[in-house]
């Protein structure tokens, strides 16, 4: 089962790459100046009728394991979906697997182009995990994707998941994607 990971950080000064992330700090505000979930007031957006039932699980699965670690709920930004959905849908119909897509946009283009005034930004992908709670939970499980989910200065969440009917059926990964954002605006 495919998964890839993007940390992106607006601001000056690179940091660490964690595993396939591209990282770079976010604004010179100090931690306490900015939003996270322990002081954010903003309730979550349960958005059933805009995300698909699947795309509404993932966002309930996330949360759920963000909640088992004391962490405030991502509320759902439509916005961040439609650029995940859109994403999840070039993944199937290009038939690649990376953050980088074959016309060369990343993750922060995609945020762009929807309107999403990033400070922070991760995008998590993964193939073949047949249910929201086995894609939340391969993520959760992978040191990478679980710093996207679990950071505690997320405040929002965006998902996308397409399926593709494929004659393949001893390669899972070929129906299956999966793609997340989480990230904080200026």
């Amino acid at each position: 089962m495919g998964l890839n990971i993007n940390i992106i950080f607006r601001g000056p000064a690179m940091a660490a790459c964690i595993l396939a992330a591209a990282c770079v700090p976010d604004s010179k505000e100090p931690a306490s100046a900015r939003p996270t979930e322990s002081t954010s007031t903003a309730k979550p957006i349960e958005a059933p009728h805009v995300l698909n039932r699947t795309e509404f699980a993932l966002v309930r699965e996330v949360n759920t394991l963000r909640k088992a670690r004391g962490l405030a709920p991502l509320t759902v930004r439509l916005d961040l979906s439609k650029a995940s959905r859109a994403f999840a849908k070039r993944l199937t119909s290009r038939k690649f697997f990376d953050h980088v897509s074959p016309d060369g946009d990343r993750s922060t283009d995609r945020a762009d182009v929807v309107g999403y005034d990033w400070q922070r930004l991760g995008e998590t992908l993964a193939a073949g995990q047949t249910t929201a709670r086995s894609a939340a939970q391969s993520w959760r499980d992978s040191p990478g994707h679980a710093k996207i989910i679990f950071d505690p200065e997320h405040i929002h969440v965006g998902v996308g998941y397409v399926r593709r009917k494929s004659k393949d059926k001893l390669n899972p990964e070929l129906e299956h994607f999966w793609v997340l954002m989480a990230g904080a605006t200026r």
